[in-house]
């Protein structure tokens, strides 16, 4: 069973709150907006790496003295991974005169190895090197980089710009396309509004890097008959006028298709949906073999979706299951297709409750995992995600998930086995706990 992740930081937390409020109990405006109010009910940010550390960044120490620190669960012991006063300098010293920073803030990604955290400005993408605070700036040009992911191996580093994909070399520092025709209209492996704000839980996720890092599945989105909208921004003192293409009630969605490009041939093949009636396009998801992309179709109604698997040699699709409700179906990311190439698990409220199920790799149910009067609930994990499973321990056949079992007011962390015996309430404090397990399960 993995271990529980007690960390004085986090103790920490739940007890600073009360020393706020001694000296008057009253809430005022001045102190919700301070820097006080702001940090006092403020989580201690963190990210497990692969090497089964976490990193730690505490928002209510001095600005001047928070930076990234590393913990190790197995020793207890906790060390600065980076000079603060170095790192800020040297990003300092990237960015414009205008935008000078008094803290390091926390990374928006680190690579697998701990070795890089990203920092994004005004477009650009920074990297921090975490051994000797120097920072490289990646493709500095004058146009936009955007949605920055690492690959799963820590080589390359993947990144949008003007609505093109491109990867970057860590050793060499090389920057490659990938794609070659984006327009304002025609994105790759970035999504438009309707996707960001309706799909994907408000989250660029236009692209999936294959788990052998040799290849990237994208979004490919034409918005060109989509209507555009105006607005006036009400942030700054002269209002500027955006434009953005967003479909009305009935009007014309963006029209999206899903393809996959190796990064030693620079050629995308697209997955043949061709005879497959779909509106959108709401989940890809690689397959452990880096062979295979599970591809979800949706209609406009969202009363249907369909999940199909795609060689990505040949872009042939094959048909798995089928998921209806007369009101609508939730997109959810509870899909997990096991290491033993036979089997995946599946989110499904087809018996009224969110549940898993167990099926083989030809869409035949083999069981119900969980079951009850009660649904699996999202809960921690990774941001945009809407996955209630926290971890699949395949070898000892165990499944942990966040859930609504005990009560509707509270979410727990429960384990069961993948033949649906034994479900265990693991968390036993009262409340909601959001939980974050280590990459290889040792510890949350």
């Amino acid at each position: 069973m993995p271990k529980i992740l007690g960390h004085p930081a986090l103790l920490l937390f739940l007890i600073s709150i009360a020393p706020a409020f001694a000296e008057d109990e009253r809430l005022t405006l001045e102190w919700i907006f301070s820097e006080d109010g702001k940090t006092t009910t403020s989580d201690v940010q963190h990210a497990w790496l692969d090497t089964g550390l976490i990193v730690f960044y505490d928002n209510k120490k001095s600005k001047t003295e928070r930076t990234l620190e590393l913990f190790n669960p197995q020793t207890g012991k906790q060390r600065q991974l980076v000079d603060p006063q170095k790192a800020i300098r040297n990003i300092t010293s990237n960015l414009e005169p205008e935008e000078p920073i008094e803290e390091l803030g926390w990374p928006d990604a680190f690579d697998s190895s701990g070795r890089w955290a990203l920092y994004q400005s005004s477009g650009n993408i920074f990297l921090l090197d975490l051994e000797s605070a120097d920072v490289t700036t990646v493709a500095a040009t004058d146009e936009e980089e955007s949605s920055p992911q690492f690959s799963p191996d820590g080589k390359w580093l993947a990144f949008v710009r003007n609505n093109d994909l491109y990867v970057w070399n860590m050793e060499t520092r090389d920057e490659q396309r990938l794609t070659t025709n984006g327009t304002d209209t025609l994105l790759n492996a970035t999504v438009s509004w309707v996707y960001w704000e309706e799909l994907l839980n408000r989250e660029d996720r236009g692209y999936v890097w294959s788990p052998d890092s040799s290849a990237i599945a994208y979004l490919q989105t034409d918005e060109s008959d989509v209507g555009e909208m105006h607005y006036v921004d009400f942030e700054p003192n002269l209002p500027r006028l955006i434009k953005q293409r967003h479909p009305k009630a009935g009007e014309t969605n963006p029209r999206v298709r899903t393809g996959v490009v190796r990064l030693d041939t620079k050629t995308t093949v697209w997955i043949d949906l061709e005879n497959i009636p779909y509106e959108y396009l709401p989940r890809i998801k690689w397959l452990p073999d880096s062979k295979q992309l599970a591809v979800q179709t949706m209609n406009r109604l969202q009363t249907i979706v369909d999940l199909f698997i795609a060689d990505i040699k040949t872009g042939k699709a094959s048909y798995l299951l089928s998921e209806t409700d007369k009101g609508w179906v939730n997109i959810h990311d509870d899909l997990h297709f096991l290491d033993n190439g036979k089997t995946f698990l599946w989110r499904s409220e087809r018996d009224g409750y969110a549940h898993l199920y167990l099926f083989d790799m030809k869409g035949n149910l083999i069981r119900q995992v969980t079951n009850g009067d009660w649904a699996l609930k999202p809960s921690g994990g990774i941001a945009g995600l809407d996955q209630a499973v926290s971890f699949v321990d395949e070898n000892s056949g165990i499944v942990y998930f966040t859930g609504l079992k005990k009560a509707s007011t509270e979410r727990h962390l429960y384990r069961v086995g993948l033949d649906g015996k034994n479900t265990k309430r693991i968390s036993g404090m009262a409340g909601s706990h959001a939980v974050y397990f280590s990459p290889n399960g040792d510890y949350y």
